[in-house]
Formats: C-alpha cells, structure tokens, sequence
C-alpha cells in the first residue's frame, strides 16, 4: 500500500536486499522467495540498470525516469545462475517489462506484470544495504 514518492538517479543507485514474491500461478497463487542481493549502477552509456546478483532465477535490465519522475519504465531479461543473460528481445520468453516505484528511504518496489513464467506478477521488494 506504499505510495510511490519522487525519485532521482541517486535515490536508487546502490545495493539491496531483494526479494521476490511472485502472484498468480499456475500451481500456487503465492510465493515468497527469500532476500536475495541486488544492485543498481549506473551503465557505460548512462542509463540505470539493475541486476539480480544472487539466487537461481535472476533478472537484468535498464530504467528509465518517467516524466512524472515517480516511477522507472524497467526493460530487461531473465536468466539463471551464471548464466549470460540476452538482451532484451532476442528471446520474449525471458523478456521482462515493468515499473520501478520508490516507496520509502532505501525502499524500492519493481512490478513485472505478466511474466512468461510461473505466476501473472511479480513484485520485487528492495531494501537498501546501508
């Protein structure tokens, strides 16, 4: 129920806790996975990205500001472990869309509606490491 606040580049950019909870599957309609690592940097050409850095089933992507500079318009990829991920629509099996909101201090919430896999959303929590 949290309420999306203004956000900068430098609200965002650093390392998280994450985890993942995923809503409306097939065979379970919720699960809650355990805090993972995450981070969000800065790319060679400027652009946000975060990374799911631990855990088996891990995501990677670019943010991009909203005009109305409440939210991140987030593009990116699903991959496993070590795996090299793909880029984004090389493969709309593991293509991944959503929307990055901050909703508190060190507090991040990332929805990826409709996922190929395993549920109809996931949400991510992200809790800054300070």
């Amino acid at each position: 129920d949290a309420v999306p606040t203004l956000v900068r580049d430098a609200d965002v950019i650093g390392q998280y806790r994450c985890r993942v909870t995923k809503l409306g599957g097939q065979f379970l309609q919720l699960i809650r996975y355990p805090f993972f690592r995450c981070r969000i940097h800065e790319g060679p050409d400027g652009s946000l990205v975060i990374k799911k850095t631990s855990g088996s089933q891990r995501i990677i992507g670019r943010l991009w500001l909203e005009p109305n500079e409440t939210s991140y318009v987030y593009l990116g990829t699903t991959f496993v472990n070590d795996d090299q991920p793909i880029a984004y629509n090389v493969d709309p099996k593991e293509n991944s869309v959503g929307r990055l909101y901050r909703i508190g201090s060190g507090r991040l919430r990332l929805e990826l509606p409709e996922p190929y896999y395993e549920s109809t959303l996931d949400v991510f929590e992200l809790v800054r490491i300070r």
